[in-house]
């Protein structure tokens, strides 16, 4: 069984430097990555995404690796989500029409253009809080680490325990995360879980 399950302590600046110069592409959002905005969990989590190096099905198989279910069945590679086409990073998470469910969901709350044509790392070195109050972009800038972690996250549910969540179930997760993660900012004072929820679009991203 092969499935992304790191953890590291808060104060591993040693290791995360390690990680962070491993990291030989040149367009490669260091310091998008290696941030506060998450746990550094979830940024290993985002380094090995955005360099492709997730344990993926494509890659497995190019690693001449495969999963097996608990039973002993190799897990054919075919996408956990739409259970349509074959699992790549780029499917996953950018491609695949579940997880389009979710970026359109998000991209239509805020009135923001999310760019699908690249790669994860394209993503992430685009992502802009340009015309965003500074509330709002507390919760935008937390948005794409929150939405790959909980698709990886479903992925490996569905993978290996047969757990499947509706979209709407998986944009609350999304939306808790990015409430747990920025909780602390000075600009969240007085907001509720419940408020980011239920109200989030009205508290965040429309004018007053």
């Amino acid at each position: 069984m092969v499935k992304f399950l790191g953890y590291f302590d808060s104060g591993s600046d040693a290791m995360k430097d390690k990680y962070s110069n491993d990291s030989s592409a040149p367009d490669f959002p260091s310091k998008k990555i290696w941030t506060r905005l998450w746990p550094l969990m979830v940024a290993f989590f985002l380094w090995q995404c955005v360099l492709n190096r997730l344990p993926t099905l494509d890659n497995l198989h190019q690693r001449n690796s495969s999963l097996v279910t608990p039973s002993g069945n190799i897990i054919a590679n075919v996408c956990c989500l739409c259970k349509l086409t074959a699992e790549s990073n780029t499917h996953l998470f950018l491609e695949c029409s579940l997880t389009k469910q979710i970026w359109g969901y998000f991209s239509l709350e805020a009135d923001k253009s999310i760019n699908f044509s690249g790669s994860t790392m394209d993503l992430i070195n685009n992502w802009s809080t340009s015309r965003l109050s500074v509330r709002s972009k507390e919760v935008w800038k937390r948005l794409p680490g929150a939405i790959l972690w909980v698709i990886w996250n479903e992925r490996n549910a569905r993978t290996f325990y047969k757990k499947e969540r509706k979209v709407e179930e998986l944009i609350i997760d999304i939306k808790m995360k990015v409430f747990q993660w920025a909780r602390y900012s000075p600009y969240m004072s007085g907001i509720a879980i419940s408020d980011l929820i239920v109200k989030r679009g009205e508290l965040f991203f429309k004018p007053p």
